[in-house]
C-alpha cells in the first residue's frame, strides 16, 4: 500500500468491524492535511462493511453510491432541522 496508507491489523475479537480499515501515515509537515491519503482514511473507515466487502467493482460502486446518497440525505435533514450549523 505504500508509505501513505497502512492496513490496521484486525481479527474477529478486536471489534474493528472489518479487515480493510486504514491507518494514516505519519507526516512531519502541516501540509499533510491536504494529501488525498489523509483526507480519505476517515471516510473509508466509516463505510458500511457490506460496501467494503463487495464482491466486485460494479457492486462496490453501486453500494458506495447508496452509502453516499444516505450521508447526503442525513446531512440535509440535520441542516433543515437546525441541528447542524
Amino acid at each position: 500500500m505504500g508509505r501513505n496508507f497502512s492496513r490496521v491489523c484486525c481479527n474477529r475479537t478486536s471489534g474493528c468491524g472489518y479487515g480493510f480499515k486504514l491507518k494514516e501515515g505519519i507526516f512531519r509537515l502541516d501540509i499533510r492535511k491536504e494529501f488525498f491519503t489523509v483526507r480519505v482514511v476517515k471516510q473509508w473507515n466509516g463505510l458500511p462493511r457490506e460496501t467494503v466487502d463487495a464482491p466486485s467493482l460494479e457492486t462496490f460502486q453501486v453500494m458506495l453510491d447508496g452509502a453516499l446518497n444516505y450521508l447526503i440525505y442525513l446531512k440535509m435533514s440535520l441542516l433543515i432541522s437546525g441541528e447542524l450549523d
